[in-house]
């Protein structure tokens, strides 16, 4: 909860206890929720990213140790400008093959298992 919303929790419990003459009781509650509802809305979506961003980074740190051992395998020839695995550090990886850098990237995300994230 916000403290936008905190602030507006008790005027507007006691404009739905009291509502002006003329409004029902009914239409003070809905008011209230609405206008509680537009207060809590920017805490709730920073909650839901931040939640997001912690399942996201928690995801990419268990991974980490994998895509680790298969990056420091991998060497770059500067003079053809492709990357290659002398010995193969997993068994999806195959060593002596030349491949391009963007493909090096991916097999190393694959590897880590935040190909997706």
């Amino acid at each position: 909860m916000s403290i936008p919303f905190l602030g507006a929790l008790a005027p507007m419990t006691f404009s739905v206890m009291r509502p002006q003459p003329g409004i029902g009781w009914g239409w003070a509650l809905f008011a209230a929720l609405v206008i509680l509802g537009v207060l809590a809305t920017p805490s709730a979506i920073v909650f839901t990213i931040a939640s997001h961003r912690v399942r996201r980074n928690s995801r990419i740190s268990r991974g980490i140790p994998a895509a680790s051992i298969v990056w420091r395998a991998g060497q770059y020839c500067h003079r053809c400008g492709l990357c290659f695995w002398p010995y193969p550090p997993t068994a999806t990886v195959t060593a002596r093959e030349s491949i391009a850098p963007h493909q090096f990237t991916s097999i190393v995300w694959n590897a880590g298992g935040y190909a997706n994230v």
